[in-house]
């Protein structure tokens, strides 16, 4: 099943307490985000790219994009963001 659930609706989640929380619509903005980050060549935009691929990715349990991504970041011009990206352990997704 897709972001959306049953009926079209979106998926949603309980958070601690009982409050609803929805779920983001998707991979697809969050993996834009990290494209764009790390496309930007900068130390600080490169180091967000690599934390947000590495929470979400592991998240959704490394899919193939997302373990794209991390290669991606491995070829980043700035070397911490290039460590980092070599730092992170991918799935086999």
């Amino acid at each position: 099943m897709g972001p959306a659930g049953v009926g079209g609706r979106r998926r949603s989640r309980r958070r601690e307490g009982g409050a609803r929380v929805r779920e983001p619509g998707g991979p697809g903005p969050a993996l834009a985000a990290v494209r764009v980050l790390g496309g930007d060549g900068g130390l600080v935009e490169g180091l967000l790219a690599v934390g947000l691929v590495t929470a979400l990715g592991t998240r959704m349990d490394w899919p193939e994009a997302w373990r794209v991504a991390v290669v991606e970041l491995r070829r980043h011009p700035e070397p911490d963001v290039r460590e980092a990206a070599y730092e992170t352990v991918v799935g086999s997704g």
